[in-house]
């Protein structure tokens, strides 16, 4: 179960979105407190294993929000 739990920093993206519109589809949101979540189906943790030392999850937060990053992952979710 302790890997389910969610900790602050960690960087989640919805796989599938409620609404026809997309409104959540692709875009990251960065977890605020540790162990409050807990990860669900058909919601990923975004992290690089290998380069964790190298880039920060704040960075990688930060290009996962931009609007070419976004595009894409919802152009390619059908």
């Amino acid at each position: 179960m302790k890997r389910w739990i969610l900790q602050q920093d960690d960087i989640v993206m919805a796989m599938t979105d409620m609404k026809d519109s997309r409104g959540i589809l692709g875009h990251p949101a960065m977890i605020d407190t540790s162990n409050k979540y807990v990860l669900n189906q058909r919601v990923a943790r975004i992290y690089l294993e290998n380069f964790n030392n190298l880039v920060t999850n704040y960075f990688q937060y930060l290009i996962a929000n931009t609007e070419d990053a976004i595009a894409l992952l919802q152009s390619r979710s059908n």
